[in-house]
């Protein structure tokens, strides 16, 4: 009986030891669940903080594109606003031209009236006054052309100066596209 009660003890002992190891191996388990749950909570906050800069990037980039194509369509109607006035000027250059030229034939045949010989009749001072009015009318034409020239040069070199500062414009444009790609592909 005595050996029976030390068996009893020491299978009591036993029993208590695997209890002990077993709380332990739980607690430890325990442990290791909470640390993985708490390392998954940080990783999915890390994930989603990720997530919404990506999608603030995009949004960027998005925006980026989009002003640069309005950038590039107001370049585009510099450009045509800057090609238009070259052509006015090179019609009101021709314009100038026949003017010029036709003046100088109003100031020739001016002359030759002046130095011809024969009697002054009406038909002749008419012919005069209608040599002195088209002359009149081809000076105030010329100067016309002449305002209208100067306008459109004035005008030229404004449209020259927004085209240099829209083009400026979109390189800086290009610039922080090229940018925000960069931190975007990152």
């Amino acid at each position: 009986s005595d050996v029976y009660k030390r068996q009893l003890i020491a299978q009591q002992i036993e029993n208590t030891r695997l209890k002990e190891e077993m709380q332990n191996a739980n607690y430890e388990s325990d442990t290791r669940n909470v640390r993985k749950e708490a390392s998954m909570h940080v990783l999915e906050e890390n994930r989603e903080k990720v997530q919404k800069k990506v999608m603030e990037l995009q949004e960027a980039l998005d925006q980026a594109i989009a002003e640069k194509r309005d950038f590039e369509l107001e370049l585009m109607s510099v450009k045509r606003n800057y090609l238009d006035k070259c052509k006015t000027i090179e019609e009101l250059k021709k314009k100038n031209e026949e003017i010029s030229v036709q003046l100088i034939a109003v100031m020739n045949e001016q002359k030759s009236f002046n130095t011809a010989k024969g009697n002054s009749t009406k038909q002749t001072e008419a012919e005069l006054f209608k040599l002195r009015k088209q002359f009149s009318q081809l000076e105030s034409d010329n100067a016309t052309l002449k305002q209208q020239l100067s306008k459109t040069f004035a005008e030229l070199k404004t449209a020259n100066s927004e085209k240099v500062k829209t083009e400026a414009l979109m390189e800086q444009l290009r610039l922080d596209y090229d940018k925000k790609r960069v931190v975007l592909e990152k």
